[in-house]
């Protein structure tokens, strides 16, 4: 899950030595309060009917499971593990 702050180099650093393919885009996509999610079908998802978010980032590399609202970009990925 991509959460907006000023740690994006860091979670990266981490991200990478887990050897996942995950990156966080520290771009702000959608700043604000809570707002629903686009959620997408995978054995992760199931079940869940929304997913609120708020100021969150980008994160690219791996299954999306749920989007930003009024564009769908990706917030929420899965990766499986090498």
């Amino acid at each position: 899950m991509g959460e907006y702050t000023p740690f994006g180099d860091a979670a990266n650093a981490f991200i990478n030595s887990l050897n996942l393919g995950l990156t966080i885009i520290p771009d702000m996509i959608h700043p604000g309060d809570g707002t629903p999610g686009i959620v997408h079908a995978h054995p992760l998802t199931v079940g869940c009917a929304t997913l609120y978010y708020a100021a969150t980032s980008r994160v690219s590399g791996g299954t999306v499971l749920f989007g930003t609202q009024t564009s769908d970009l990706p917030f929420v990925m899965a990766a499986n593990p090498p």
